[in-house]
């Protein structure tokens, strides 16, 4: 008997302690974060960009969209629909400007390695552009804690901005 208190009790202790026992409907991860990196190729003359996010996430996001009310992003039930969802909701959220204007991305494909959905841009710049004005506004439906981390490379040197619902762009300038 005192055995089954003991399990009852360590039961409670673990649930008053760290919250409720967590809702498998509920996102999987306890922070809501985006990482961008960007990186100037002057040799190419082009702006290449990495942006990482929580595929449930995203499956939340497109779910509205899709016949079902259903995200399929890294399920067997992925159509070619749910790439181009996918594709144009990074295209609308991801906004660069240097100093020849918006640069024009050309979403080049995404790939899932465990939780994470990795998708790949590029857009053609001005190799000689210093001042970057950068809008990140990926999942900020999802939870007002969402924040986007943007890393940008120009010519060997990497500035970073923490972009959040309250500030969805920033500016960053290069020697």
């Amino acid at each position: 008997m005192s055995a089954l208190f003991s399990a009852i009790f360590a039961g409670c202790l673990f649930v008053t302690s760290f919250g409720t026992i967590p809702d498998p409907a509920e996102p999987q991860h306890p922070f809501f974060i985006s990482v961008c990196e960007m990186e100037l190729n002057a040799e190419d003359k082009l702006m290449e960009v990495s942006i990482r996010m929580f595929t449930d996430d995203l499956n939340t996001v497109l779910a509205p969209h899709t016949a079902d009310k259903k995200g399929h992003l890294n399920t067997p039930e992925e159509s070619e629909k749910d790439r181009s969802l996918l594709h144009a909701y990074v295209a609308e959220h991801l906004a660069v400007k240097g100093a020849a204007g918006m640069l024009n991305f050309t979403v080049l494909g995404c790939e899932y390695v465990e939780d994470l959905c990795y998708c790949y841009l590029e857009a053609p710049v001005d190799p000689t552009s210093s001042l970057f004005m950068v809008t990140n506004k990926v999942l900020f439906e999802i939870d007002p804690g969402q924040n986007n981390l943007v890393h940008l490379k120009v010519r060997g040197t990497t500035k970073s901005l923490r972009l959040h619902q309250y500030q969805p762009d920033g500016v960053l300038q290069f020697p």
